[in-house]
């Protein structure tokens, strides 16, 4: 598979014809797409993994993507409907700025196909038993630290459509999925368990030095510190890939959150 993350419009390319051919809310969902939603950092952090390993074919590292962007998309949807601040593009111009349960459901929907999509991701029985689990670990853990904030905290903040006095904003985080893409990157690398569980935590730090587009605003980096899970990675699958992994994460740190 061609590496995505040096070209902007690939992912989001992937993402519209896939949700084109499985979702008959297509119309609805390919209306949000854009450089930065969903967040494409677990996605784009599975290719570099995964890629030029001769054990991963191109098709399995397709599946793999689509996995964890429909369950990036999946969060977006949800935090639409979690959301008490003001929306901002492309949400607030959604259908779903007015139909909530609409969100919750589409999201639902993602959510499964992000499911089947691991079908195609991993070989064997027990490593997908074990990538099943550990994708809904995650999305389970993203999901909740998202309806724990209360809203989405983000830089230029409007009014919030609910405003409530003891309310206390508090940063989500979606590096949970960023780990989902580390520990199914191993698992199509056939690691041992023990190095998948390395990889994992390595990309859950990696995701939290990397900004998100909520849906509404921009939540900053929690940390800045990537030295530790690239020594990691670069332990466990190699220099060369922990230099194409620092290269993507300040790759996204760098894009432009207007970018269509």
């Amino acid at each position: 598979m061609a590496s995505v993350f040096t070209d902007d419009h690939a992912l989001i390319a992937l993402l519209a014809e896939s949700i084109e051919a499985d979702l008959s809310a297509a119309d609805r969902l390919t209306d949000l797409l854009s450089r930065s939603v969903p967040w494409q950092f677990p996605g784009r952090l599975l290719e570099v993994l995964a890629a030029h390993v001769a054990s991963v074919s191109d098709a399995q590292l397709r599946h793999g993507v689509l996995a964890v962007e429909y369950s990036a998309l999946h969060q977006y949807l949800h935090a639409i409907a979690l959301a008490d601040d003001a929306l901002i593009e492309p949400a607030s111009s959604s259908a779903y700025a007015t139909d909530t349960v609409a969100a919750i459901l589409d999201g639902d929907l993602l959510q499964a196909r992000a499911f089947s999509s691991l079908d195609g991701a991993v070989e064997g029985s027990t490593s997908l038993a074990d990538a099943y689990r550990q994708f809904s670990d995650g999305s389970v853990s993203a999901y909740e630290r998202t309806a724990a904030a209360g809203a989405f905290s983000a830089e230029n903040r409007s009014e919030p459509r609910h405003p409530s006095p003891d309310r206390s904003p508090r940063t989500p985080e979606l590096a949970p999925l960023a780990g989902v893409a580390g520990a199914l990157a191993g698992r199509m690398r056939s690691l041992p368990e023990s190095q998948v569980r390395s990889l994992k935590r390595a990309a859950v730090e990696l995701g939290r030095a990397v900004p998100i587009q909520t849906p509404t605003g921009r939540q900053p980096p929690v940390t800045t510190r990537v030295d530790s899970p690239l020594e990691t990675i670069s332990t466990l699958v190699g220099a060369s890939t922990a230099a194409d992994v620092e290269r993507l994460v300040d790759a996204e740190r760098n894009v432009s959150y207007r970018l269509l």
